[in-house]
């Protein structure tokens, strides 16, 4: 019994374009291959649209996360990633600075502001 799938044939066309993309963020299949441990043949028919026979090859978690970081060291979002958020129903946010910890430590410095300003009976714009 063959139990259909939760991605379309579209998404999956697209993941691999967003593989292709973020492949050539890191500097081409060829520098992509030496930051992951796979072969540059690996990488392309990841990303391969052109073939029937790699209709169904997939780039693993690791390797996916070997290139989002190269991407992240460059400065750049790596496409896979916000293609796969978009998949998620959300999107990407990158958080810069000291990263997730300094974000909630400026939100929880603005509810004591906004408390502080309440209790004072201060309005709250």
């Amino acid at each position: 019994m063959s139990i259909g799938r939760a991605t379309n044939s579209e998404q999956r066309r697209a993941l691999k374009i967003a593989t292709q993309r973020t492949a050539q963020m890191c500097g081409g299949y060829d520098c992509a291959a030496a930051v992951t441990r796979v072969h540059l043949k690996t990488l392309s028919d990841y990303g391969n649209t052109g073939n029937d026979r790699h209709e169904d090859t997939f780039i693993p978690a690791d390797v996916l996360a070997d290139l989002i970081v190269d991407c992240a060291e460059r400065g750049e979002v790596a496409p896979i990633l916000e293609r796969l958020c978009e998949l998620a129903g959300g999107r990407f946010v990158r958080v810069h600075g000291d990263g997730l910890l300094a974000l909630v430590d400026d939100l929880q410095r603005n509810v004591e502001t906004l408390r502080d300003r309440v209790s004072n009976g201060e309005a709250v714009e």
